[in-house]
Protein backbone atom coordinates (compact mmCIF):
# COMPACT_ATOMS: atom_id res chain seq x y z
CA UNK A 1 0.00 0.00 0.00
CA UNK A 2 1.39 3.28 -0.82
CA UNK A 3 1.98 5.95 1.33
CA UNK A 4 1.31 8.87 0.62
CA UNK A 5 2.99 12.73 2.80
CA UNK A 6 0.99 16.00 2.94
CA UNK A 7 2.39 19.48 3.95
CA UNK A 8 -0.85 20.99 5.08
CA UNK A 9 0.81 22.35 8.62
CA UNK A 10 1.59 25.92 7.33
CA UNK A 11 -1.80 27.83 6.03
CA UNK A 12 -3.34 26.95 9.41
CA UNK A 13 0.12 28.66 11.46
CA UNK A 14 0.91 31.57 9.06
CA UNK A 15 -2.51 31.47 7.03
CA UNK A 16 -0.99 34.71 5.14
CA UNK A 17 2.46 33.08 4.48
CA UNK A 18 3.73 31.22 1.65
CA UNK A 19 4.83 27.12 2.67
CA UNK A 20 6.86 27.21 -0.69
CA UNK A 21 10.28 27.36 -1.64
CA UNK A 22 11.00 30.84 -2.95
CA UNK A 23 14.02 31.59 -5.54
CA UNK A 24 15.01 35.02 -4.05
CA UNK A 25 17.35 35.49 -7.15
CA UNK A 26 16.39 39.41 -9.20
CA UNK A 27 18.36 39.04 -11.98
CA UNK A 28 18.28 41.95 -14.74
CA UNK A 29 15.84 41.64 -17.65
CA UNK A 30 18.04 40.39 -20.48
CA UNK A 31 19.30 37.68 -18.21
CA UNK A 32 15.70 36.31 -17.51
CA UNK A 33 14.71 37.21 -20.82
CA UNK A 34 17.12 34.87 -22.23
CA UNK A 35 16.49 32.35 -19.57
CA UNK A 36 12.48 32.53 -20.52
CA UNK A 37 13.81 32.00 -24.41
CA UNK A 38 15.38 28.89 -23.35
CA UNK A 39 12.82 27.53 -21.65
CA UNK A 40 10.35 27.95 -24.18
CA UNK A 41 12.73 26.23 -26.56
CA UNK A 42 12.77 23.34 -24.31
CA UNK A 43 10.51 20.04 -24.41
CA UNK A 44 8.92 18.46 -21.51
CA UNK A 45 11.45 15.83 -21.27
CA UNK A 46 14.50 18.27 -21.58
CA UNK A 47 13.39 19.97 -18.47
CA UNK A 48 13.27 16.28 -16.82
CA UNK A 49 16.83 16.10 -17.45
CA UNK A 50 17.55 19.12 -15.68
CA UNK A 51 15.62 18.58 -12.83
CA UNK A 52 16.88 15.14 -12.55
CA UNK A 53 20.46 17.14 -12.57
CA UNK A 54 19.75 20.14 -10.10
CA UNK A 55 17.06 19.10 -7.70
CA UNK A 56 16.52 17.09 -4.49
CA UNK A 57 13.07 16.85 -5.20
CA UNK A 58 10.73 17.69 -8.34
CA UNK A 59 7.87 20.82 -7.40
CA UNK A 60 5.42 21.34 -9.70
CA UNK A 61 3.88 24.70 -8.63
CA UNK A 62 0.36 25.41 -10.12
CA UNK A 63 -0.21 28.63 -8.40
CA UNK A 64 -3.27 29.24 -10.79
CA UNK A 65 -4.87 26.28 -10.73
CA UNK A 66 -4.72 25.56 -14.12
CA UNK A 67 -3.16 22.22 -14.48
CA UNK A 68 -6.72 19.61 -14.87
CA UNK A 69 -6.55 16.08 -14.03
CA UNK A 70 -5.97 15.07 -17.54
CA UNK A 71 -2.90 17.31 -17.67
CA UNK A 72 -1.91 15.83 -14.47
CA UNK A 73 -2.03 12.54 -14.80
CA UNK A 74 0.27 12.64 -18.28
CA UNK A 75 2.89 14.94 -16.34
CA UNK A 76 2.83 12.42 -13.41
CA UNK A 77 3.43 9.76 -15.75
CA UNK A 78 6.58 11.27 -17.46
CA UNK A 79 8.21 12.23 -14.48
CA UNK A 80 7.82 9.21 -11.96
CA UNK A 81 9.40 7.38 -15.36
CA UNK A 82 12.02 9.67 -16.12
CA UNK A 83 12.66 11.23 -12.47
CA UNK A 84 15.13 9.65 -9.79
CA UNK A 85 13.52 12.21 -7.30
CA UNK A 86 10.57 12.02 -5.23
CA UNK A 87 8.22 14.40 -6.81
CA UNK A 88 5.40 17.12 -4.92
CA UNK A 89 2.52 18.73 -6.62
CA UNK A 90 0.87 22.18 -5.50
CA UNK A 91 -2.31 23.22 -7.09
CA UNK A 92 -5.18 25.81 -6.23
CA UNK A 93 -8.73 25.59 -6.51
CA UNK A 94 -9.16 28.66 -7.81
CA UNK A 95 -11.13 27.32 -11.46
CA UNK A 96 -12.77 24.07 -9.72
CA UNK A 97 -9.49 21.92 -10.92
CA UNK A 98 -8.16 21.26 -7.50
CA UNK A 99 -8.75 18.81 -6.05
CA UNK A 100 -9.47 16.72 -9.21
CA UNK A 101 -5.51 17.29 -10.31
CA UNK A 102 -4.56 16.13 -7.15
CA UNK A 103 -6.51 12.57 -6.91
CA UNK A 104 -5.43 12.14 -10.34
CA UNK A 105 -1.68 13.01 -9.17
CA UNK A 106 -2.12 10.86 -6.47
CA UNK A 107 -3.38 8.24 -8.70
CA UNK A 108 -0.68 8.28 -10.94
CA UNK A 109 2.47 8.51 -8.31
CA UNK A 110 2.84 11.92 -6.92
CA UNK A 111 5.17 11.40 -3.58
CA UNK A 112 4.24 14.50 -1.76
CA UNK A 113 0.87 17.04 -2.20
CA UNK A 114 0.39 20.35 -0.90
CA UNK A 115 -3.19 20.52 0.81
CA UNK A 116 -5.21 23.04 3.49
CA UNK A 117 -7.47 21.94 6.57
CA UNK A 118 -10.78 22.07 5.54
CA UNK A 119 -11.14 25.74 7.48
CA UNK A 120 -8.99 27.32 4.82
CA UNK A 121 -9.01 25.38 2.02
CA UNK A 122 -10.97 25.70 -2.16
CA UNK A 123 -11.67 28.47 -3.63
CA UNK A 124 -7.95 30.15 -3.86
CA UNK A 125 -6.45 27.76 -1.62
CA UNK A 126 -5.09 24.02 -2.12
CA UNK A 127 -8.18 21.15 -1.51
CA UNK A 128 -9.04 20.22 1.69
CA UNK A 129 -6.67 17.30 3.19
CA UNK A 130 -10.58 15.92 4.86
CA UNK A 131 -11.37 15.03 1.17
CA UNK A 132 -8.58 14.04 -0.05
CA UNK A 133 -8.22 11.74 3.21
CA UNK A 134 -11.56 10.83 1.97
CA UNK A 135 -10.96 9.64 -1.88
CA UNK A 136 -7.83 7.83 -0.61
CA UNK A 137 -9.43 6.18 1.59
CA UNK A 138 -11.98 5.04 -1.06
CA UNK A 139 -8.84 4.39 -3.57
CA UNK A 140 -6.92 2.59 -1.01
CA UNK A 141 -4.15 4.56 -0.50
CA UNK A 142 -2.79 4.85 3.24
CA UNK A 143 -2.14 8.34 4.55
CA UNK A 144 0.75 9.95 6.36
CA UNK A 145 -1.54 12.20 8.48
CA UNK A 146 -3.08 12.51 11.74
CA UNK A 147 -6.67 13.01 10.95
CA UNK A 148 -7.91 13.60 14.57
CA UNK A 149 -5.11 16.63 15.15
CA UNK A 150 -6.53 17.65 11.81
CA UNK A 151 -9.86 17.58 13.11
CA UNK A 152 -8.81 19.46 16.56
CA UNK A 153 -7.62 22.14 14.52
CA UNK A 154 -10.31 22.54 12.31
CA UNK A 155 -12.80 23.14 15.47
CA UNK A 156 -10.43 25.12 17.44
CA UNK A 157 -9.98 27.16 14.67
CA UNK A 158 -14.35 27.43 13.91
CA UNK A 159 -14.84 28.43 17.60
Amino acid sequence: MKVMKFFSACLFLLPFVSCTQVATYKGDAATEKKVEALLSKMTLEEKIGQMNQISSYGNIEDMSGLINPARISEMMQLFKSNLKIPVDFHTHCTPGYGLGAVLSAIVHGVDIVDTNIWNFAGGPAAPAIELIWIFCQKMGVELDINMEAVAKINKELYA
